[in-house]
């Protein structure tokens, strides 16, 4: 009995925290001391430049932080494989839709190298991912996940200014997650 609830422990923490993702190649953001989530973004100083990645997306079209200046930027760094990714992705779509033209949302997969390959593609047709998704290379993960959190769970989600600076971020998904992606877009877009 003690065995199953360790157990069913276990799987829960997984299902509410997120999933694991290996860690690589080192960090080109300039250090500076990072808030949590709730207290970060309340001004610019707070915020911390993000790298300027340069991927594919599953398209075929390049994409890098430096061409969405202007717009408020979402990154989700998600696995096929992991539950709580998937749980994210319909409320990510949503958002996507509702802020059109005014925020971006990337989707920044862990699970392959290179270029996105076919099987990528057709996981973003069956789960209806309405934004681009690219492939992570190793230094965009290091620069995002690797140096903000220190964690190799995901998902981890970004919240960017019009500028490319990270303002907030969450690990993992769970009820309530929502209205803090809303609020952090908002502020956001505010300026």
């Amino acid at each position: 009995m003690r065995k199953r609830l360790l157990l069913l422990a276990m799987v829960l923490a997984v299902a509410v925290l997120g999933c694991g993702k290996k860690s690589e190649e080192t960090s080109e953001v300039s250090k500076k001391e990072v808030k949590t989530e709730q207290s970060l973004g309340k001004n610019k100083s707070e915020c911390s430049p993000g790298y300027n990645f340069s991927l594919t997306t599953t398209g075929g079209k390049k994409v890098s932080l430096s061409d969405l200046k202007g717009k408020v930027v979402v990154l989700q760094f998600f696995g096929e494989y992991c539950p709580t990714c998937l749980k994210e992705i319909p409320y990510l779509n949503r958002l996507y839709e509702k802020y059109k033209g005014k925020m971006v949302v990337l989707g920044m997969n862990t699970d392959y190298e290179g270029a996105p390959p076919p099987r990528l593609k057709r996981f973003v047709k069956e789960k209806g991912i309405k934004y681009p998704v690219v492939v992570v290379d190793g230094k965009t993960w290091m620069n995002y996940p690797g140096f903000f959190t220190g964690s190799d769970i995901i998902p981890q989600t970004f919240f960017l200014d019009k500028e490319g600076n990270v303002c907030y971020y969450g690990v993992g998904f769970a009820p309530g997650d929502e209205m803090k992606y809303k609020t952090a877009i908002e502020r956001l877009l505010q300026g």
